[in-house]
C-alpha cells in the first residue's frame, strides 16, 4: 500500500503542475476549440491523479486498530447526493432501511467505498442508465448487506477475478481506464473494516452488481 501511495504521490506532483499551467494554455489557445478540447483531455487525469492521492492519503490516515465509528447510510445517501448533482443522466433507485449502521470505520473509508463503487457504475454506463442500490435483510441485526447494481456494459466471466488486482483496468472494450486500483482499494478497505466486498452477478451488455457485506461494531 506504502508503494501505491508514492506512486501516486509523484504523479499528482505532475497533474498539480499541469492544472497549473493549463489555464494559462486555455487564455492562449481560447479562439481555437480543437486546442480547448485536448486540454480538457489533459485536464481530467490531471484531476484523477490528484484525487487519488487524496484517497489514499485518507485510507491510510487511521490507525489500524482503535477505528471511529461512521454510519453507512448516512455515508451512502452523502455519496448518491454527489452523484444527482454531478451526473444527472443517472437515475439513481434507493431500497435501504433508513436506520443508522455504525461500523468500525472512518467516514473517509466508507466514502472510499462508495466512490469507487459509484464511479466505476457510471463509468459503466457511459454516463447515463439506471443505478440500483438495495438492502438485504437479515434476522442478524449487526450485519448489512447492500447490493449496488448498474446497467452497464458488464464483466465478462474471464476477467472476475482480474478487477480486484492492483494495476488492473478495463474500460469494457480491452482498453485501460484510470490506475486500475479502484476496486483493489474497496476491497482492501472493506477487509481492514471486518466486511467484504464480492462481485455478485454481471452479464455483459446488460448488468452487473457488487455486494457489500458490512459488521456492525
Amino acid at each position: 500500500m506504502r508503494f501505491l501511495v508514492n506512486f501516486s504521490h509523484v504523479g499528482a506532483k505532475a497533474a498539480e503542475i499541469a492544472s497549473l499551467l493549463l489555464p494559462q494554455l486555455e487564455k492562449l489557445v481560447a479562439d481555437r476549440p480543437e486546442a480547448l478540447k485536448l486540454a480538457a483531455l489533459v485536464r481530467a487525469p490531471a484531476d484523477e491523479a490528484v484525487g487519488l492521492r487524496t484517497r489514499l492519503n485518507r485510507s491510510l490516515s487511521r490507525p489500524t486498530t482503535d477505528y471511529e465509528e461512521a454510519d453507512v447510510i448516512a455515508e451512502l445517501h452523502s455519496a448518491l447526493r454527489t452523484i444527482q448533482k454531478t451526473h444527472p443522466n443517472v437515475v439513481v433507485k434507493v431500497d435501504v432501511t433508513p436506520a443508522a449502521f455504525e461500523v468500525a470505520c472512518n467516514s473517509d473509508g466508507l466514502r472510499l467505498v462508495f466512490s469507487n463503487l459509484f464511479d466505476n457504475a457510471i463509468f459503466a454506463m457511459n454516463g447515463e442508465g439506471l443505478l440500483t442500490i438495495s438492502e438485504h435483510f437479515f434476522k442478524d441485526q449487526n450485519t448489512l448487506v447492500i447490493d449496488i447494481t448498474d446497467t452497464g456494459h458488464g464483466i465478462p466471466i474471464d476477467k472476475h477475478e482480474r478487477i480486484w488486482e492492483a494495476h488492473y483496468s478495463d474500460d469494457g472494450t480491452g482498453r485501460t481506464k484510470g490506475f486500475g486500483i479502484g476496486l483493489w482499494l474497496v476491497r482492501d478497505q472493506m477487509e481492514r473494516i471486518g466486511g467484504y466486498v464480492t462481485l455478485h452477478r454481471s452479464v455483459p451488455g446488460e448488468s452487473t452488481t457488487f455486494r457489500l457485506t458490512f459488521s456492525a461494531r
